[in-house]
Formats: C-alpha cells, sequence, structure tokens
C-alpha cells in the first residue's frame, strides 16, 4: 500500500524483478478491502507509514486481527530503528526505508517471508 502513485508503480515492478507477484492499493482502506477479498492469495504485505486516511500503522494493526501470520513490511521515509520492536510486537517483520534500493528489498522480502 503506497499513497504516491509513482512509487507504488516503482515498488510493484522492483518487486515483480525480485520474482515475486505484486498488487497495489492506493492506502489503509484500500489495502484493507483488497486484503479482504485476496487474503488466501497474499503471502506478504507492504505498507507505507503515512499515508491518508488509515495509517500504515492502523493497517498493520487491523490486518494483524484478521490474519496474524501473513508478514507485513513497513515502507518509510524515517528511520523506523528506535521505535520498530513497538511494531513489531503489533506483527511487523520489518521496514524498508525510502528511496527504496532493489537489494535492501530483496533481503527485507526474503527475511519476512522466511519460516
Amino acid at each position: 500500500m503506497e499513497d504516491d502513485d509513482d512509487v507504488r508503480e516503482i515498488l510493484m515492478t522492483m518487486v515483480r524483478h525480485l520474482g515475486y507477484e505484486a498488487s497495489g492499493a492506493v492506502d489503509g482502506r484500500d489495502g484493507l478491502q483488497t486484503f479482504g477479498l485476496q487474503q488466501d492469495s497474499i503471502d506478504l504485505v507492504i505498507t507505507d507509514v503515512s499515508m491518508p486516511e488509515m495509517s500504515g500503522i492502523e493497517l498493520l494493526e487491523a490486518l494483524h486481527g484478521q490474519q496474524p501470520k501473513t508478514p507485513v513490511v513497513l515502507l518509510t521515509a524515517h528511520d523506523l530503528s528506535l521505535e520498530f520492536s513497538t511494531y513489531a510486537a503489533l506483527g511487523a517483520k520489518g521496514w524498508i526505508h525510502k528511496p527504496v534500493n532493489l537489494s535492501e528489498l530483496e533481503r527485507v522480502l526474503a527475511d519476512a517471508i522466511a519460516p
């Protein structure tokens, strides 16, 4: 989930380049609705932390309540290293700093989906 159209498209292209399927949502509410319809085919969620309508943290809490085993990766322009343990307790499996670097994305996704 990413509210910036260009960033969302670039991120989905990068995810596909790494061999995964990807679909996008424009904000947390749209993402939550999409997840509800497709949760059986979604293995991982990447969400921007700051979005209108529903923040990525609110989305993380909602997804964790619906499907706690689905890994969620946070996307942000800010350093989350100090507060990430709080988000991990809510179900976050990692975070990616914007602008997204392909090798970092690959590492974080692999770590997030590892058993």
